[in-house]
Formats: structure tokens, sequence, C-alpha cells
């Protein structure tokens, strides 16, 4: 879950702070209010693109950040640990973007510097956005497994991964003795032609 999100220098605005509570949030407001620059902020702090012209006019540098809760067994917790950064027992993960007018920038996630790579990695697996033009989640066949993971129990997941191995193992040695019998079959095809 999004808990907060702020931003300094972006485009129009200075400086805000946006606190999100549990269950559903709108934004809502006349054209020109900056709900476009909270949704880019929002794609910046997950690993976007980033252009020299988000940042704000008096300004050399803008950043974004936000908080994220998630529960104990959510995949980017995994994903942290994997990569070296502190995960905290509540499930909270701050992710914060610095970047300058020369569209430079540095990325932290729990405070530990990480590549735009890693952002994007570990941003997707937090944030969804649905937009005209942004791709969801959803469509993605690579992340349907992950989606379907958060229903289940480890345990499942793990007799399931079991199994799969298992099977993946079983046709390993299937296709290993279809060409040993089809190399056979060569052979006897032709000694008999001999």
């Amino acid at each position: 879950m999004l808990k907060y999100l702020h931003i300094s220098n972006l485009a129009i605005i200075d400086n805000l702070t946006v606190d999100f509570s549990a269950g559903f949030n709108v934004l809502t407001g006349e054209t020109g209010a900056g709900k476009s620059i909270m949704i880019k902020a929002l794609q910046l702090v997950v690993g976007g693109k980033i252009n020299a012209s988000y940042v704000g006019n008096d300004a050399d540098s803008a950043m974004v950040s936000a908080q994220f809760i998630v529960n104990p067994s959510h995949c980017s917790l995994a994903m942290l640990k994997q990569l070296g950064v502190p995960v905290s027992l509540s499930g909270e993960i701050i992710i914060r973007r610095v970047f300058s007018r020369r569209a430079r920038s540095q990325s932290w996630i729990n405070d530990t510097i990480v590549t735009s790579g890693t952002l994007r990695r570990i941003g997707v697996s937090l944030l969804d956005i649905f937009g005209q033009q942004d791709s969801s989640q959803l469509l993605d066949p690579t992340h349907h497994g992950k989606l379907l993971d958060n229903f289940v129990s480890t345990e499942v997941t793990t007799k399931y991964s079991e199994a799969f191995q298992s099977y993946h193992s079983i046709i390993q040695q299937l296709n290993k003795l279809i060409r040993e019998f089809n190399t056979l079959s060569d052979e006897k095809d032709y000694l008999e032609y001999r």
C-alpha cells in the first residue's frame, strides 16, 4: 500500500506531501491542478524515465519519495533481501529519487543507493499505474504467477514448485530417451540398408 508521496521541485509543484489512507483514495481537481504531475512522480519513484524538463523552473534538482507498506510475504521484500537492501519487519519500503537538470539521477531504497534498473524491478512489484498509455501488470504474462502467489500460502507454492521441478526433470528425461531412440532407429535403418 502506498502510504505517502513527497514531491519537491517537480514541474509546477514546489513542495507537496500527500498521505494516503488504507482503502480507496481519489485524486480530483480541475485541469492544470497537478494530478498528472503526481502520477508522473509515482512513475519516477518506481524507476520511470527522467527528463530534464521535469525539474521546476527555479531549482537545480527535483526529488520524489514514497513510502510503501507491504505484508511480510510480499515478493519485493525477498528481492530487496537478495540485493542486500535492509528491510524492516513492518514491511516498510521507502524509495527516494533525486534528479538534476542534466537528467542524472540517484535512487535509494531504505537509504541504500540502488541502480535505476533495480528500482524498476522493485517498483513493478509495488505499484501498477493504469492510464491511457500505460501498461498494466494484469496484461503482462510474466507477472501472472506473482499475482496468483499472493492468494495462496507459502506451503502451496513450495509444493507446486517441487512438483513442477519434478515434472520438468521427467520431461527432460523423456526428451533424452526420444533422442536416443531416434538415433538408434537411424542407425538400425542404416545398418539394414548396408
